[in-house]
């Protein structure tokens, strides 16, 4: 609705300058026959665009703009245990075994790579209602992509991902009492004491990225994945099927923590996403730099509204901004930022040759 509502103000304001000129073209006046061609570089990317005057005081511009690539990186610790001032203990432990069973020495943090998606297509209205037709201000809106930014994780750590994913699978198989695997008709049981370490201490190993900040309810009924006997009394605590959370129950309650697993691909990632379709107000500057007033170098300045705060959306549907606090590391500054900007700042420098 916010959206709309800007929609409707951006058409509201670009119907001034087009009714202005409509009334001087009534009386008389003849629409110019020339046409610009521009090339922009700013905060949106590089872009091209083209410009029709329709009198002297109104123009019409279109183009797109396009982010150039590059790439952030964000490092996030991987822990284990019920404690957090133990994870570091348990984690050398997990290593250790790890490394005896598939032979790596997993690590205790992974490096996701952020990478913009930034491309948009635009439509503006130039009105120059001053003495000074060098300055004007600006109406229109831009049309992009919803994900406008993308981070997973650097491939070198797929093996650490893939070793969670695998302790994970260890971490499932003891509490159901399941060997470990079978080879030739032969069971292999975890060890004893690594399974009672697992469903004492250890926990699933996981991302803890922060804390969420309401509860959070089931979109559809969820439920276990494996077979769990509680500890020490080896009584079923729940069954494999069993009905964890019905659709429109709590699924996480306002603080818990949000332990962010590898996917089946042995991947981590996030989204951030907006509006497809952005609002723009603002103002600029542009004037001829040759005696036969066909080149001119330009800037505006303005706001593209994204109709309320982005949403950045990990892997498992959980988005960082709405439904999380304290969330850790560098991503935990740039979440701050994000909720704090509805719109994003604009600012191009441009280059014109009238034909």
């Amino acid at each position: 609705m916010k959206c709309l509502g800007l929609i409707m103000l951006v058409a509201g304001l670009v119907t001034v300058p087009f009714r202005s000129a409509l009334a001087q073209n009534a009386g008389g006046w003849r629409l110019k026959d020339n046409i610009q061609l521009g090339v922009t570089a700013g905060t949106t990317g590089v872009g091209v665009e083209v410009a029709l005057p329709l009198n002297q005081n109104v123009q019409v511009r279109a183009g797109g703009t396009v982010m150039p690539t590059f790439e952030k990186t964000m490092n996030f610790g991987v822990e284990v245990g019920l404690d957090p001032s133990s994870s570091a203990y348990y984690m050398d432990n997990i290593r250790s075994f790890m490394r005896s069973f598939i032979n790596y020495d997993m690590k205790d943090n992974i490096d996701m790579v952020g990478k913009p998606r930034f491309a948009n297509a635009k439509l503006m209205v130039d009105w120059s209602p001053l003495r000074n037709k060098n300055w004007h201000f600006t109406a229109g809106v831009y049309i992009g992509n919803a994900t406008i930014a993308k981070a997973v994780n650097r491939i070198e750590d797929m093996t650490t991902l893939m070793g969670v994913n695998m302790y994970n699978e260890l971490y499932r198989k003891g509490a159901s009492r399941e060997p470990m695997f079978t080879a030739g008709g032969v069971e292999v049981e975890i060890p004893d004491h690594f399974v009672n370490a697992m469903l004492v201490h250890y926990g699933e190993m996981a991302i803890h990225l922060g804390d969420f900040s309401h509860d959070v309810l089931a979109t559809e009924d969820v439920y276990w994945d494996y077979d769990y006997y509680e500890y020490g009394t080896n009584r079923l605590v729940h069954a494999k099927g069993d009905l964890r959370c019905a659709k429109g129950d709590v699924l996480y309650h306002e603080g818990d923590a949000y332990r962010m697993r590898p996917n089946e691909l042995n991947e981590v990632s996030a989204r951030a996403k907006v509006n497809v379709v952005r609002p723009y107000l603002g103002a600029g500057y542009s004037g001829a730099v040759t005696k036969d007033g066909r080149l001119s170098l330009g800037v505006d300045m303005g706001l593209m509204m994204w109709g309320g705060s982005p949403s950045v959306v990990t892997h498992e549907g959980i988005d960082l901004v709405k439904d999380m606090r304290n969330v850790r590391g560098k991503v935990g500054d740039y979440v701050k930022l994000i909720k704090d900007v509805k719109a994003f700042p604009v600012v191009e420098m441009k280059v014109s040759y009238r034909l």
